[in-house]
């Protein structure tokens, strides 16, 4: 990302150029990633900070996405560059070696995933699936205030030579502001829930089909994927569920079989690139998200978010991807 300058413009109208802020920590970086996920990526929910892994590293942050990626996450206070990215690739080393019950002890050893009742449920649902798994899909993210084309370089590198891991790189320029705080900017060119995964390649339909039919929610799961097929959308496989989109790389609804039904949403943060519309609009138009249900009521509540996202995709343009 290119330097960049940054104004306060008062209630008279009088622009103030804002002063470039140097000399923060990186826990203070941490902690506003924290807080506020869409820094790096809206759809991403931290279930751990400073997770400190068998060989005794710390991981800055560690996050899962609603179809179950994980996000590994190497902060840098300054200009991240070709050892944050090395670092990230480390905790998805060592991470790649544990199963999903000694991953999940771990975190929950820490405690982090106790304060966010919905990280817990999404830990025990993955416990569910399989204690005992190695095989999970992954996304690295380096982030730091400064240049990041070092860490771009590296990026490029390990892509080049075959590493089939996403690895974003994401930079900010940081300034302080009249009120005597802070002020980010960041260049933001791919959601990081939006974008294909090529790690989501080899999973099949039989062994979801598996899945569902071990949880008794076959013939609904089904059901609510024929539906979607119908309506034009194409598929894309993961791991513990299914990405339908409508022809390109952004994805509008996810279906996952459960043990108490079928487990689905429309994905909101995709909402303003596909439609023009705000995830906030888009929740208020679509109603209700993120839901577990069966028989009838899985049917019927996909087929209304189809007939919903057809209205709003009647009024906006499909972006092109």
């Amino acid at each position: 990302m290119g330097r960049l300058g940054a104004w306060n413009v008062l209630r008279e109208g009088t622009p103030q150029k804002l002063g470039a802020a140097t000399g923060i920590l990186e826990a203070k970086l941490e902690s506003w990633i924290e807080a506020e996920p869409s820094m790096l990526g809206s759809n991403v929910r931290w279930i751990s900070r400073q997770l400190v892994l068998p060989d005794r590293s710390r991981l800055d942050l560690l996050g899962l996405t609603p179809d179950g990626t994980w996000v590994i996450a190497e902060l840098k206070a300054g200009a991240p560059d070709g050892n944050a990215v090395r670092q990230a690739l480390h905790y998805f080393m060592v991470m790649d070696e544990m199963t999903n019950a000694d991953l999940i002890d771990r975190i929950r050893a820490q405690g982090a995933a106790a304060r966010d009742p919905l990280a817990e449920q999404q830990l025990t649902e993955i416990l569910e699936l399989d204690q005992d798994d190695y095989e999970r899909e992954y996304r690295l993210l380096v982030a730091g205030i400064g240049d990041g084309g070092a860490a771009d370089q590296a990026a490029s590198t390990l892509k080049r030579h075959g590493l089939n891991i996403p690895v974003d790189v994401i930079t900010f320029s940081l300034f302080t502001n009249a009120v005597g705080g802070y002020t980010l900017v960041r260049e933001i060119e791919e959601e990081i829930a939006g974008a294909v995964s090529p790690t989501g390649q080899g999973h099949t339909l039989d062994g979801l089909l598996e899945t569902a039919r071990r949880f008794n929610v076959l013939e609904d799961f089904e059901a609510v994927r024929g539906e979607i097929l119908r309506h034009g959308y194409r598929s894309w496989q993961r791991k513990h569920g299914i990405n339908f989109n409508r022809g390109n790389r952004r994805q509008v609804l996810w279906v996952q079989p459960k043990h108490d039904g079928v487990h689905m949403g429309y994905l909101t943060w995709n909402f303003p690139v596909l439609f023009g519309i705000s995830e906030e609009d888009a929740t208020a138009e679509l109603g209700t998200n993120w839901v577990t249900l069966k028989g009838a009521e899985a049917t019927a509540q996909i087929a209304e978010w189809l007939e919903g996202i057809e209205k709003i995709s009647a009024q906006h343009e499909v972006a092109p991807e």
